[in-house]
């Protein structure tokens, strides 16, 4: 790192100078200028990472410099070294993006102290400058693969973006997306075929016409479902309908002469928020249910069907509710009412069941369960019920199934609940030394705070502030044990906000201060 030190004054150059050289910081290079404009002709052969200069020094004060420095070069951090304290000072410097004030006399401690912050800072600014970077170059050489990853978070995993996160995302995919439609379009073979790995092949075919029929389409292939997000651009509704339904008429007729394939599609309601994806996926599938149920072939629009829904999606949604919270007993139960269902073909029974697993993988994928070991799972359940042909051999697949999943769950649960705790105090571990709370571990994980907080009451029995503060109690007393560091440093590098509120903490936790306790263990360590 690269430090300029700017100050009228020869014997507080030197003094600043020989405090930067001791700090053991990581600073290669120190600079000294006696001026601004000295300053200026050394910053432009090589921009320095921190700047202190002194506020006032003749023709171009410190703060015109900082105003300099915030114009042209705004990530070089600036300190201000001065004897005054008024407020227009202040005010000024603020405005011009000072990072922090040195009070003459120079206290050797606190500008170590300060310079601390400042190294902190700009290490954590060049980690997210190399990380994005990073970013950059992987999006880059894995564009398609990235592309394919946020259209699977997009349909299947909404509840962890936010809008504006999901908005940036698709600008950065070049997509814009004001109002839309949710498409499922379901592959079926005329050919009565009950292999699988058939209609996954024709919905690869599928995604692969849309692709191309479409510029920038949010298309994604899950199983023997199609999801299509249709850009509704014409604000005549039923202009804009029928264009869709056009897409739609083109590609069946393209599958369907091509390929033994039929294709039913259902769509969605319009709207205008991506926090609705998940109802309108579920409008759509409805839409997909209903055609199935009555053998119906074509294009079914959510708005067309009855008010008065068939019930059969809710006990879905109910099923899915019971396998989410692991009770074997209600899902059966809920499974034995749908199969009550009398004088229908086999295929209907193989149809609910595909339903069913559909909406469990939404659900795994979800909770974040691995996409290998979603497949695995409902890989296994496709597996066992193919060439069955009795309805009540199907339901007892079912069950085995639904028990199996259960424990599944029950392991992954456990599993990701020990894998978040050890998370956090990894996080914890790392970072105490900085200005860190409860936001920023569940920033970290991903969750809100308020589920974070239970977690870890639930799992250790503490809460995260008394945990947090243990850990830097421990690093304290090894500090005070270990090194000749000063107190006011121990308190900084522990992450303590100042030394008055580390000496109250440390007296309550360890029930001494803390010169006492060096003393303490110092004096029995030598015996």
């Amino acid at each position: 790192m690269k430090i300029l030190i700017v100050d009228d004054e020869l014997v507080l150059r030197e003094k600043l100078e020989k405090i930067v050289l001791n700090s053991g910081l990581p600073f290669q290079e120190v600079y000294t200028a006696k001026d601004a404009f000295e300053a200026i002709d050394i910053m432009n052969e090589g921009v320095p990472d921190i700047v202190m200069t002194d506020i006032r020094m003749p023709q171009k004060s410190g703060l015109e410099l900082a105003q300099y420095i915030h114009e042209y070069t705004p990530e070089v951090m600036v300190i201000i070294i001065t004897g005054y304290s008024e407020f227009e000072y202040a005010k000024a410097a603020i405005a011009n993006n000072v990072f922090e004030y040195l009070l003459k006399p120079i206290d050797r401690d606190q500008t170590i102290a300060c310079l601390k912050k400042c190294v902190r800072l700009l290490k954590s600014r060049n980690k997210e400058r190399n990380m994005y970077h990073i970013f950059k170059k992987y999006f880059s050489d894995n564009y398609d693969t990235v592309k394919k990853q946020f259209f699977e978070n997009l349909f299947f995993n909404m509840v962890e973006s936010s809008p504006e996160a999901l908005k940036h995302q698709l600008a950065a995919f070049q997509i814009t997306l004001t109002a839309y439609r949710a498409v499922n379009i379901k592959c079926i073979s005329s050919q009565g075929s009950s292999f699988v790995e058939e209609a996954y092949y024709f919905s690869h075919i599928l995604e692969k016409y849309f692709n191309e029929q479409l510029e920038q389409a949010i298309v994604y292939c899950f199983g023997t479902i199609t999801h299509l997000l249709w850009p509704v651009r014409s604000p005549d509704e039923n202009q804009d309908a029928d264009e869709l339904v056009k897409l739609l008429t083109d590609a069946t007729r393209n599958m369907e002469d091509n390929y033994p394939v039929r294709l039913i599609c259902g769509i969605s309601q319009i709207s205008t928020t991506l926090a609705d994806i998940k109802s309108l996926r579920q409008q759509a599938s409805f839409c997909l249910e209903v055609m199935d149920k009555e053998a119906e072939q074509g294009i079914v629009f959510y708005e067309a069907l009855s008010e008065t829904k068939d019930s059969f999606s809710e006990q879905i949604t109910q099923l899915i509710g019971y396998i989410k919270i692991r009770n074997y007993n209600l899902a059966v139960s809920c499974v034995e009412k749908i199969f009550k269902e009398k004088d229908v073909k086999i295929d209907y029974f193989y149809d609910i069941i595909n339903l069913i697993l559909l909406n469990v993988s939404i659900f795994l994928h979800e909770v974040q369960m691995d996409t290998e070991q979603i497949k695995e799972v409902c890989g296994r359940m496709s597996k066992n019920i193919q060439n069955k042909k009795e309805s009540a051999v199907l339901l007892e697949e079912l069950k085995k199934w639904i028990q199996e999943l259960c424990d599944i769950l029950q392991e992954f649960m456990q599993n990701k609940q020990n894998f978040m705790i050890n998370t956090i105090y990894d996080y914890i571990n790392k970072n105490y030394g900085n200005q860190i709370g409860l936001s920023d571990v569940a920033s970290h994980v991903g969750r809100n705070s308020s589920y974070i907080s239970r977690i870890i009451k639930q799992e250790v029995g503490e809460t995260f502030t008394h945990i947090l503060t243990q850990k830097r109690i421990n690093e304290a007393k090894r500090l005070l044990k270990h090194t000749n560091l000063k107190v006011i440093e121990i308190a900084e590098n522990c992450g303590f906000p100042n030394i008055r509120y580390f000496n109250r903490v440390f007296v309550e936790k360890v029930g001494m201060t803390a010169n006492n306790y060096r003393k303490v263990v110092r004096t029995f360590s030598e015996e």
